[in-house]
């Protein structure tokens, strides 16, 4: 069974699309402040392998987490 949440916006968003977006902003975190975490540790310590963690970061941001991390710095 889909589990799925109404939002403020009266949109339905499926639970595994929220969880992604709470991972996202975790590694948006870590990418910022931990310069010497390697981008596999990143994944691992937000329940992403590092495959699933670039194309996530690639559909949201346009950048792979490398990127990122060089932009926003």
């Amino acid at each position: 069974m889909v589990v799925f949440i109404a939002c403020k916006y009266k949109k339905s968003i499926e639970l595994k699309s929220v969880f992604n977006q709470i991972r996202l902003d975790i590694a948006c975190s870590l990418l910022r402040s931990n310069r010497n975490m390697k981008i596999a540790e990143i994944a691992e310590s937000v329940g992403l392998t590092t495959h699933n963690l670039h194309h996530l970061f690639k559909a949201r941001y346009q950048l792979t987490p490398a990127e990122f991390r060089k932009r926003k710095l």
